[in-house]
C-alpha cells in the first residue's frame, strides 16, 4: 500500500518518502548529461530512488550510498532483478565520509537528503571531491524561508524535515565547498502540491494504511503533512533544486 501511495504521488515505486517526483528526476538526468559510460553518485539513496531509475533510463553507471543497510540491500536486490548488476553498486557510507576515489564521478545527486543532515558543508565537500573536474551536482532541499522572525523560523523548522534549519544559504554552502556556476530553481509550488497530494491519497487509503502502520503512526504522519502544508502556504518553508559544478582544470 505504501508503494501504491508513492506511485500515485511521486511516480516512483522505490519506497521513497521524500518529494522528488518523476518529472523532477527526469529533468535532473538532462542537467547532469547522464548516459552510457557516465558515472553517477547517489547520496542517501534509500532503496534506490532515484539512482537505480536513472541508471535504467539513461544507461549510466551508479554508486548508491546510504547508512541503513536494509535499504541498500533492497536496492541491491532490485538492481539484480532489473539486470543492472553490472552498472549499479551499493555502498554503506555516510554522506560526509565517502570512501570513494577522488575525481571519479560525472554527476552527483541527492534528493531531500541534505536538509535532514547536520554536516551539510562536509557532505557537499565530500561530493565535490568525488566529482571529476567539470562534474556537476544536482540536489533538492527543504529549508526555512529567508528573513523570518525567530518565532516563524522555529515554526518552519518544526514543520520541516529534521535538521532543515540553516545558518546560511545553500548557495553559500556550495561556494564554500568549492563549487561554481551555482543555480537555484524554486520548487516550492511543486512541494506544497506534492505534500497535499500525499495527504489526499493517504486519506483515500486510510483503512489499509491504518492496518499497516497502526492508527497512532498514521495520524502522526497525516498531522505532520498538514503542518507542513500550513508552513509552506504561510511562506515559512521552501524547497529548491540546486545545480553546481566542480571547476574544470585550468
Amino acid at each position: 500500500m505504501a508503494r501504491e501511495v508513492e506511485l500515485l504521488t511521486l511516480g516512483s515505486d522505490f519506497g521513497a518518502n521524500g518529494y522528488a517526483t518523476l518529472a523532477e528526476v527526469n529533468a535532473v538526468a538532462g542537467m547532469l548529461c547522464l548516459g552510457p559510460g557516465r558515472w553517477l553518485l547517489d547520496v542517501g539513496c534509500g532503496q534506490g530512488w532515484p539512482g537505480l531509475y536513472l541508471a535504467r533510463q539513461t544507461g549510466c553507471r551508479v554508486v548508491l550510498t546510504d547508512v541503513p543497510f536494509e535499504g541498500l540491500a533492497t536496492a541491491a536486490r532490485r538492481a539484480t532483478r532489473e539486470d543492472l548488476g553490472d552498472r549499479a553498486w551499493a555502498l554503506a557510507a555516510r554522506g560526509q565520509m565517502l570512501p570513494l576515489k577522488a575525481a571519479t564521478f560525472d554527476g552527483a545527486i541527492h534528493t531531500d537528503v541534505l536538509c535532514c543532515l547536520r554536516p551539510k558543508l562536509a557532505t557537499l565537500r565530500a561530493t565535490f571531491q568525488a566529482l571529476r573536474h567539470g562534474g556537476r551536482t544536482a540536489f533538492t532541499a527543504i529549508f526555512p524561508a529567508a528573513g523570518l522572525t525567530a518565532a516563524d523560523a522555529r515554526r518552519a523548522i518544526e514543520a520541516g524535515p529534521p535538521n532543515c534549519g540553516l545558518r546560511t544559504s545553500y548557495p553559500s554552502l556550495l561556494h564554500s565547498a568549492g563549487f561554481v556556476d551555482v543555480e537555484e530553481r524554486d520548487l516550492t509550488a511543486d512541494y506544497v502540491s506534492t505534500t497535499a497530494r500525499k495527504l489526499e491519497v493517504a486519506e483515500q487509503f486510510a483503512a489499509d494504511m491504518i492496518e499497516m502502520l497502526g492508527r497512532p503512526e498514521y495520524e502522526r504522519m497525516q498531522a505532520e503533512r498538514g503542518q507542513a502544508i500550513s508552513a509552506i502556504e504561510g511562506g515559512l518553508l521552501r524547497r529548491s533544486l540546486f545545480v553546481a559544478c566542480r571547476p574544470r582544470r585550468k
